[in-house]
Formats: C-alpha cells, sequence, structure tokens
C-alpha cells in the first residue's frame, strides 16, 4: 500500500512539474499617486493599475484591474474596472471569451456586468507590439437608486506596446458602442510610461482616461505617477 501510494505522488510530481514548466507568467502591477492643491482646495488621488498573465500552449488567461479612489476633500472618485480574459491562440489570431466588471460612484453605477466573445489578431510594426480586437458583450447594468439597464455592445481594442532594458510604453484602449444605437458609446483606456530603477522595479506615469458619452458625468481623466513591479517567467 506505501509503495502504491509513493508511486502515486511520484507520478502526480511528475505531472504538475511537467504543467508548470510549460506555463508562462507575466505580472505587471502599478501604485500610483497624484497630489494636486488650488488655494485651500486639496485633491488626492490613488490608483492601482495590474495587467497580469499566465499563458500555458495556445492558452492565455489575462487580468486587467484599474483602481482609482478620489479626495476632494471628502471622496469624490470611486472607481472600479476590471476585465478577465480568456483565449485561444494559433499563430496570430485568437478567440476569447471574456468578463468585464465595473464600478462608478461617480456615475452612480453599483454593478456593471458585461460577457461576450470575441477575436482577435496580433502582430508587430515598427518594433511596437499590436493587438487588435473585436467582442460583443451582453452588458447588464445596475444603478445605485436601483435602476436596471441592458444592452448589448461592440467592443472594439487597439493596444500597443514596446519596451526595452531601460524603458517601456504600453497604451490600451477600447471603443463601445451599443450595437442598436451608435451614439450610446463609452471610449475609454490607459497608457503607461515605465522606467527601469533596478532589476523588477520601475518609476511609473499613467494616465486613466474613461468617457461615457450618456452619462451625466461623461468625463472621468486621472494622470498618476508612482512605482511598478514587473515578473516574467519564461
Amino acid at each position: 500500500m506505501n509503495f502504491i501510494r509513493f508511486v502515486t505522488l511520484l507520478l502526480g510530481f511528475i505531472f504538475l512539474n511537467s504543467v508548470f514548466s510549460q506555463i508562462k507568467l507575466n505580472l505587471n502591477d502599478a501604485v500610483n499617486f497624484a497630489f494636486y492643491q488650488n488655494g485651500s482646495n486639496k485633491t488626492q488621488t490613488f490608483a492601482l493599475i495590474t495587467n497580469n498573465q499566465l499563458e500555458y500552449k495556445r492558452i492565455t488567461l489575462v487580468n486587467n484591474l484599474n483602481y482609482t479612489l478620489l479626495y476632494n476633500p471628502k471622496m469624490a472618485q470611486n472607481e472600479f474596472a476590471e476585465k478577465f480574459t480568456i483565449s485561444y491562440s494559433k499563430r496570430k489570431f485568437n478567440i476569447f471569451t471574456i468578463y468585464q466588471y465595473n464600478h462608478s460612484l461617480v456615475r452612480k453605477i453599483e454593478n456593471n456586468n458585461l460577457m461576450g466573445i470575441g477575436f482577435g489578431v496580433r502582430d508587430s510594426i515598427l518594433g511596437f507590439k499590436v493587438n487588435v480586437s473585436y467582442a460583443i458583450l451582453n452588458e447588464y447594468i445596475t444603478f445605485i437608486d436601483q435602476a436596471v439597464k441592458n444592452n448589448i455592445r461592440n467592443s472594439f481594442r487597439l493596444k500597443l506596446s514596446k519596451e526595452n532594458k531601460r524603458f517601456g510604453i504600453s497604451s490600451e484602449y477600447f471603443f463601445q458602442p451599443n450595437i442598436l444605437n451608435f451614439n450610446d458609446y463609452t471610449f475609454y483606456g490607459t497608457t503607461k510610461l515605465t522606467f527601469k530603477i533596478k532589476d523588477a522595479f520601475s518609476f511609473n506615469i499613467s494616465d486613466l482616461y474613461n468617457f461615457f458619452n450618456n452619462s451625466t458625468t461623461p468625463v472621468i481623466h486621472n494622470f498618476t505617477v508612482g512605482f511598478a513591479y514587473s515578473y516574467s517567467r519564461e
């Protein structure tokens, strides 16, 4: 019995080691701050920006998170946006499923859930990695006043990135019009500049832009600086 248990554990270890040795992991996480003062009016901003990715053979899992907290002097923004994507790639092409969640104090959105499927293409141009994709999303919004809205949205995405030993730039933006009413759209994204300090740590500058054309507060725009941590295991 002990021998059978030993063999089972050994085979399990070999299997797990084989699987994990093929996993590629990339972590990019930044903590940023901003402080503004205009006379007696002071504004403090905290931002958490993450882009974490795990690859196993042709399957990729990606998690993106943008969180902004602003005081002026009371809490003026509590904005949370997260995307989780599972994709299957072959050569330059991929198909994926996406889940997107948003919460916005400014726009009085309690929960905004979007889920759908899409396809994309990735390539390189002039040293930049380029990712272009399209998805169709079902959107279900619950507002703080308990009102509910349901939409179907297109989602067009463009991402450009470039990195060397000292410097990195990444810019990713989404355009999401209502499939039945193109004048009802959202446009948002993040541009990040990173300057390597040492090993996995960088000085980080981020610009977060968020536009909802049908909102009473259409624009949320924050410019922050801070530090980023990155890790890569190929």
